[in-house]
């Protein structure tokens, strides 16, 4: 048989080690149930932050592409640019070319009309049609890129707004 004082030094052990156990549970729980409003104010914090990027994104998108403009030289240097390949697309056709229709000689006249319809801005119109091409191409390659970096929808924070069970 074991002594009473012995016996009640054992149930007391028990009783502590029980409190023990309780303690640890009640902080877990509350552990939890701060975790989760941390994570709460935190997905809040960040579809707000999404809101405003959104919000914000043609405005960045045309700082971004008055910025790669600035770069390059601006507005005249992309003149230049396209001078500079313009001059290999020349389209002029030799002083002893000509073609007549059967009409009057006035090849001078339709030169000179013919030369100002094929061109815009001063430059033929192939060369327009080709650096608008490449213009169009490099702005969708650069919103592409943009798209890519953006974060997938449905992601961290939708998560972390289930609750626990």
């Amino acid at each position: 048989m074991i002594p009473a004082e012995k016996a009640v030094k054992i149930m007391q052990q028990y009783e502590s080690d029980y409190d023990d156990y309780v303690k640890k549970l009640k902080k877990a729980s509350s552990q939890k149930s701060s975790d989760l409003v941390r994570t709460k104010a935190e997905a809040a914090q960040a579809d707000q932050t999404v809101k405003q990027a959104e919000d914000n994104k043609a405005g960045h998108l045309a700082q971004k592409a008055k910025d790669l403009i600035n770069k390059n030289g601006g507005i005249d240097g992309i003149k230049s640019t396209i001078a500079n390949v313009t001059k290999y697309f020349k389209s002029n056709p030799p002083s002893d070319y000509s073609v007549n229709m059967g009409g009057a000689d006035n090849s001078t006249n339709t030169n000179s009309t013919t030369a100002a319809a094929n061109t815009i801005m001063g430059m033929p119109s192939a060369v327009v049609y080709v650096g608008g091409a490449l213009l169009l191409v490099g702005i969708l390659y650069g919103v592409s890129q943009l798209i890519n970096k953006q974060p997938a929808q449905g992601g961290l924070a939708q998560q972390t707004l289930q609750p626990a069970q």
